[in-house]
């Protein structure tokens, strides 16, 4: 009898010991990796070529922690990163673990205690403070991936048609912002998704002109206002005539009538801020 009893018990020790690695599995993907505030700038630093991460803040003494910590790995890990195609990753910052000055870095002088911080291209793009509903999370996420803006979110504008835009170009004290792209080009959206969040931070008019819904006659009227693409903008290195078939995305910056300076391709919000205080559409050191 009592040889019986040790077989049994060796055998259910042997199945609990083969189980053990399936569940401590079966947890680990159910919850997000946790960082520390120090480790903020390390993870920002990772999220380089294009990449992008989601910093989830939220108290770990809320009773609906795991659940939520569940939910939002799951709806980010449901989008698919326009980069790699690859799922996209989140952590878990403990909101009960900083510090004072480590909250009014990520808060300001909010008392909300949920914050969600969208890491893309090796730096902080923006951070949401107040809890979010899983399709409002959702939209979030494929804005800031570069995958699709949401009208909610949508903080640029389109100009009616080409005549809205002679209008703007001619601005006499007034520089006008307008990105040239496609939505189907990748570096376009990733874009879109930098100069949406300046446009609302810092309460700018910036344009976006796409060629793949853009009324084509309209389009066409643009491409014949006889607006110039800057050497430094153009594939041959010398100035020349604004016409289909140059590179997306192209920002022509215009006033009283003419281009005054332009962006070739993608570039990161701290480098667009700075061109923004270049051009004259934000005050030196106005940054916050």
């Amino acid at each position: 009898m009592k040889g019986k009893i040790a077989k049994v018990t060796i055998i259910v020790l042997i199945i609990v010991a083969l189980m053990i690695p399936i569940i401590l599995d079966s947890v680990s993907k159910s919850v997000l990796e946790t960082i520390e505030y120090s480790k903020l700038s390390e993870t920002i630093g990772a999220t380089t070529s294009y990449d992008f991460r989601l910093v989830y803040v939220a108290p770990s003494s809320s009773e609906t922690i795991n659940d939520t910590k569940k939910e939002v790995k799951e709806t980010v890990e449901a989008v698919t990163s326009a980069a790699t195609q690859k799922s996209l990753t989140a952590v878990y910052m403990d909101y009960d673990a900083l510090s004072s000055s480590e909250k009014n870095a990520i808060f300001g002088t909010s008392s909300e205690k949920t914050a969600y911080m969208f890491i893309v291209n090796g730096e902080l793009l923006n951070t949401v403070v107040g809890a979010k509903s899983t399709s409002e999370l959702s939209n979030y996420v494929k804005a800031y991936s570069g995958n699709t803006i949401s009208t909610d979110l949508a903080n640029y504008k389109i100009p009616e048609n080409a005549e809205d835009y002679e209008k703007l170009v001619n601005r006499k004290k007034t520089v006008t912002m307008a990105v040239f792209g496609r939505d189907s080009c990748f570096y376009c959206n990733q874009f879109k998704a930098v100069y949406n969040v300046v446009a609302k931070e810092k309460d700018l008019d910036i344009y976006y002109i796409n060629s793949d819904t853009f009324n084509s006659e309209e389009y066409n009227k643009i491409m014949d206002l006889g607006l110039k693409i800057p050497a430094s903008c153009s594939s041959t290195g010398k100035e020349v005539d604004l016409q289909p078939g140059f590179g997306t995305p192209l920002t022509l910056f215009t006033k009283n009538g003419k281009v005054i300076d332009c962006i070739d391709g993608y570039i990161n919000k701290s480098t667009l801020i700075t061109k923004l205080e270049t051009v004259g559409m934000l005050e030196t050191g106005k940054d916050e």
